[in-house]
């Protein structure tokens, strides 16, 4: 059974639970034996957890047993990857390396070309950075992230970007040679993912930035060819498979505005309406919370709570429904269009 205590600070209660309470509180509502399910989750929200991230997943693979198939998102920094491999480069990675050091000194046009190096040496297909300027826009919008693993950038000022001049130094702990993947990096999605990926009967899709971990019976099914390497239609995605699986999204103490399928929805339905008012990979939804009510509406999900943490189990072709639907009203009849804003 539960416990709870209240801190002296706000006297909020904080539940004390169990894996078998998460265990119940997952049946409760609707989980199973057998199903494949996509989890976004923040272990903050229960309360406090008895052995933390682990007993959340080791409570989930309980309930959805090996038939089921349990995928998380194990999104990294686009940052991290290309500058633990310059690290690497420069003896600041790798065996008897101290992780300490200065990684690169030069103008920025120089920074840019180290990137781009360490792309090519890692065979990606697509390059994510393919000017100074897009580079320059990805630190503006991601290197204060930088100094959690340790590195430090300086970017000085000049009339030209490409001439600005760069300093970048790394103290922490080295990084294994074989640790400078893609697909090895720290995860920015939470604690539950990023021990997920982590355990050895997990498997982690082998693409840059945008990876997902999973265990279970379709495992290998719904990651097929997600990686730096491949070409992939918008059917080949990993939440687009779960989809076609008759899979389910559950979302642990977050609401949908951290539902990654909605992105894969909303191209889907773009293309397939055959329509030139928008681009696959455009957006529409605005905040992703918009289907909550209609979910709820149509029976499309069920809501329950863990601790104290809001929990939705939503079906996945049911919300592919809900957005085609919402298209149809905000674009296709001339409603003002709209980013999402989560």
């Amino acid at each position: 059974m539960t416990d709870t205590v209240r801190t002296q600070e706000n006297s909020i209660s904080v539940p004390h639970l169990t894996k078998d309470d998460l265990v119940r509180g997952l049946r409760a509502v609707g989980l199973e034996a057998g199903q494949h399910v996509v989890v976004h989750s923040s272990l903050s929200r229960f309360g406090r957890v008895e052995n933390g991230a682990d007993d959340v997943i080791d409570a989930l693979e309980e309930v959805i047993t090996p038939s089921g198939t349990l995928v998380m998102p194990t999104f990294s920094s686009r940052l991290i990857f290309f500058v633990e491999a310059m690290a690497l480069r420069r003896g600041i990675n790798g065996a008897g390396a101290t992780g300490r050091g200065v990684v690169y000194e030069g103008d920025f046009a120089g920074f840019w070309s180290e990137f781009k190096r360490s792309w090519e040496d890692a065979g990606m297909l697509r390059i994510p950075f393919a000017s100074p300027k897009v580079l320059w826009d990805r630190i503006s919008a991601e290197g204060s992230a930088l100094p959690r693993w340790g590195f430090v950038l300086e970017v000085g000022g000049s009339e030209r970007a490409d001439e600005a001049p760069v300093r970048l130094t790394r103290d922490a702990p080295p990084r294994p040679a074989e640790d400078v993947k893609p697909w090895k990096m720290p995860v920015n999605t939470g604690i539950i993912p990023e021990t997920f990926w982590r355990r050895p009967e997990t498997k982690r899709s082998q693409q840059y930035s945008g990876s997902f971990t999973a265990w279970g019976a379709l495992t290998d099914r719904i990651l097929e060819r997600h990686d730096n390497h491949s070409h992939q239609e918008l059917d080949d995605h990993p939440l687009h498979r779960m989809k076609e699986a008759g899979g389910k999204v559950l979302l642990l103490g977050v609401n949908h505005g951290s539902n990654s399928t909605l992105h894969v929805a909303q191209s889907i339905v773009i293309r397939d309406s055959g329509t030139k008012l928008m681009k696959p990979g455009e957006e529409f939804l605005g905040h992703f919370q918009i289907v909550d009510e209609p979910l709820d509406r149509v029976g499309g999900q069920k809501k329950g709570k863990i601790g104290n943490a809001e929990v939705r189990l939503a079906d996945t072709a049911t919300m592919y429904e809900i957005v085609k639907e919402i298209f149809a009203e905000k674009v296709l009849r001339g409603f003002p269009q709209s980013r999402n804003a989560s």
